[in-house]
């Protein structure tokens, strides 16, 4: 119920054959808006109520989603600068390129690698036919992964290029992109544009799992992704003529 309230919640039931009382609390600890861990409190005693528990565990998850901040802006400022230095250097390398297949390759296999995603994929615009189709993509699930994340992709570039953003979805499974239970929890996408023009789509999915976190991608992943996809777009603008 904490959970899904996204609140502190209170629980209390009788011992059988005594006059104690079984408390529960169980109370949420927040990371950038969202359920991370909970704090449960569980006490057998003869109390009417447990008000002076709950206020200090009130106080302790409070303390604990500071630590908690503190720690994430530091990690964060140390994969941001990991992940920018990377992008420098996978621009030169990208830029050297003389061959489109070649490029586009490496374009998904990196954004795999710099974001620690699981799979990504990488569509042109074909204006005759007005669709996207895929140039390239890459998954460490393999190829019948990316056959079942297709349609998925398919609603995502669609909904990403009606603006002009990354559009970041932490939780597919209760968004409005799939009809059907998506095989993946999270995804980005960024429509790519040159002089106006819609170019086509770099989609990821699924952050890949560290120890105790959610595999999910942050707001930072998402500011990361957008300045991949627009160098991405103008590499591979060299080897398209859009009208």
């Amino acid at each position: 119920r904490a959970l899904r309230n996204n609140e502190s919640f209170t629980y209390c039931t009788t011992v059988k054959n005594s006059d104690r009382k079984k408390w529960f609390i169980a109370h949420p600890i927040f990371r950038e808006g969202e359920i991370s861990e909970l704090l449960i409190f569980h006490s057998v005693s003869e109390k009417d109520n447990v008000e002076i528990e709950r206020k200090i565990l009130s106080k302790i998850t409070t303390i604990l989603e500071q630590e908690f901040t503190k720690n994430s802006f530091i990690e964060h400022a140390r994969l941001s600068t990991i992940k920018y230095s990377a992008l420098s250097e996978i621009a030169f390398d990208l830029a050297a390129i003389h061959n489109i297949r070649h490029l586009a390759k490496l374009i998904v296999a990196n954004a795999c690698l710099i974001l620690e995603a699981e799979s990504c994929i990488l569509s042109l615009y074909n204006n005759v036919m007005d669709c996207f189709e895929p140039l390239e993509s890459f998954s460490f699930k393999g190829t019948e992964h990316l056959q079942r994340i297709k349609k998925t992709n398919d609603n995502l570039t669609i909904k990403a290029c009606s603006g002009t953003d990354a559009l970041l979805i932490k939780d597919l499974y209760s968004s409005d992109i799939s009809v059907e239970i998506p095989p993946v929890r999270s995804a980005i996408c960024m429509c790519m544009r040159q002089n106006g023009k819609i170019l086509g789509s770099l989609s990821l999915f699924e952050k890949n799992h560290q120890g105790f976190e959610r595999a999910v991608f942050s707001i930072h992943d998402k500011e990361v992704f957008t300045k991949y996809t627009i160098h991405a777009t103008k590499l591979l603008n060299r080897f398209l003529i859009i009208k």
